[in-house]
């Protein structure tokens, strides 16, 4: 188990790539601090697919809560350098408030606002 940031960045990792820039994400941490990984052992741009990466043991990962609270809750995965945790960030929902809300907006709606509030 890693015990700093600087003892993570020396262990294999698994990357989320900005396809826009073509690098990998950072990584961010409490304070402002980040990481981009140097030991990628795996890289892709889907989350779902670095979540499994991580699932099957292949590198370390730092991926969003909603998709690894429910493996953290089972035992599969493990949180590490807890102590370095950022402030979460803010989502924002969106919808038309004027005139009549057409039916297939609000369904979307609904179904955003239930699964952030399960989060």
């Amino acid at each position: 188990m890693p015990e700093s940031i600087e003892a993570l960045s020396e262990l294999p990792t698994v990357a989320l790539i900005d396809n826009s820039s073509g690098r990998a994400w950072p990584w961010y941490f409490e304070d402002g601090q980040q990481l981009t990984p140097n030991k990628r052992v795996f890289v892709t741009d889907d989350a779902e697919t670095e979540l499994s990466m991580v699932l099957q043991g292949v590198g370390f990962g730092q991926i969003a809560d909603c998709l690894v609270q429910p493996h953290i809750r089972d035992g599969r995965l493990v949180t590490v350098l807890t102590e370095f945790t950022p402030p979460p960030w803010d989502i924002y929902v969106y919808r038309p408030q004027r005139g009549p809300v057409p039916a297939r907006i609000r369904i979307v709606y609904d179904r955003i606002l239930k699964a952030v509030e399960q989060i």
